[in-house]
């Protein structure tokens, strides 16, 4: 599990991989284009972006194959200027919307997932507004909402004005009550539509699990779909949507 997957290839010290027919470069670009031509009928998804290492290079090659997932994982941890700082972060708010705006601009589809930290030491309330209004304006399709865990051996022990476990806590229910909201109409846009999905297993009979390109694994929803027919695990196969819920889309066989 990478902590910034963004970041593959800067630690290599050999000449560039681009030289000859059909090679590509060894960033993360040129390694998802590499894998993404081996087998076109195998999704690819990357996680665990950083804001700062996400550039065009990288969106192009996305867009550039069928079986990238047009998906981004982008943990930005939070929107406030003053947080950030103290996380030893060098962006802010404006970076983040930018950069998502660049996204979807260029792949209007793709899905936008991210996480974020409350209870930093130090944070305050207006600093949520600010997460919470970042939150509203991106309109991520995934967001997961972490507390902060203190430890003595962590950098951030030292820092002042530690936030009460149980104030932390009311903070994350605002902001997943928030991407709740977020979540239940962006897939609500998708009644009716005809997606292809990936079987994952029955979840009971005449029920099965499964996924689109736009939901990773165990950190999203998913979609149910309903079949009289059984369905084998790692099939593809198109489904029209009949039903959504908040976080999850329920599909019959087309």
């Amino acid at each position: 599990m990478a902590q910034e997957t963004t970041a593959y290839g800067r630690d290599l010290s050999y000449g560039d991989l681009s030289d000859g027919p059909g090679a590509h470069g060894h960033d993360l670009a040129g390694l998802l284009a590499t894998l993404a031509e081996l087998d076109p009928s195998v999704w690819i998804r990357f996680l665990y972006g950083h804001p700062q290492s996400i550039g065009s290079a990288l969106i192009e090659a996305v867009a550039g194959y069928a079986n990238i997932c047009p998906y981004f994982d982008v943990p930005i941890q939070h929107a406030a200027h003053g947080v950030l700082r103290r996380m030893g972060r060098h962006y802010g708010a404006e970076d983040l919307v930018r950069l998502f705006d660049q996204i979807r601009e260029r792949l209007p589809q793709a899905a936008l997932r991210t996480t974020v930290l409350v209870g930093f030491p130090g944070e305050t309330e207006a600093d949520v507004d600010e997460l919470a209004r970042l939150i509203t304006r991106v309109q991520f399709d995934h967001l997961g909402v972490f507390l902060y865990s203190d430890a003595q051996d962590l950098p951030s022990h030292g820092l002042a004005s530690h936030v009460a476990p149980e104030i932390a806590r009311l903070r994350l229910d605002r902001l997943m009550e928030l991407q709740k909201e977020i979540s239940a109409t962006r897939l609500a846009g998708l009644y009716g539509q005809r997606m292809t999905v990936l079987v994952e297993k029955m979840a009971e009979p005449g029920l099965y699990a499964a996924r689109t390109m736009f939901q990773a694994p165990e950190v999203d929803g998913g979609v149910l779909v309903r079949s009289a027919s059984p369905l084998a695990p790692g099939t593809v196969m198109a489904v029209k949507i009949v039903e959504t819920l908040a976080y999850d889309l329920i599909g019959e066989v087309v």
